[in-house]
C-alpha cells in the first residue's frame, strides 16, 4: 500500500472528509486528493501536519490503521 492509501485509510478511520482534513492541516483539498491518489508524495511537513490533525505519530502514517487496532480496541 502506498503512503497515500495509508493516509486515506487513516482519514476515513478517523471520520474526516478530504475537505476537513485538508483545512485542518492547512493543505489545499486537491493536494490531499493527489497525495491519496498516489500522484504526488507528501513532504515531511505535510506528513507532520496530517498526523497532528489525525492525532497519531507521523510514523503511523506508513502503516494501515488496522495494524494498531489492539491499541484502540483493547480496554486494557
Amino acid at each position: 500500500m502506498s503512503i497515500g492509501q495509508q493516509i486515506q485509510a487513516w482519514r476515513m478511520t478517523r471520520g474526516h472528509s478530504i475537505d476537513d482534513l485538508a483545512a485542518e492541516s492547512h493543505l489545499v483539498p486537491h493536494v490531499l486528493e493527489e497525495i491519496e491518489a498516489g500522484e504526488t508524495d507528501p513532504c515531511a511537513s505535510q506528513l507532520e501536519a496530517l498526523a497532528a490533525v489525525l492525532k497519531i505519530p507521523p510514523a503511523w502514517l506508513f502503516s494501515h490503521p488496522t495494524s494498531f487496532r489492539t491499541l484502540f480496541d483493547d480496554p486494557e
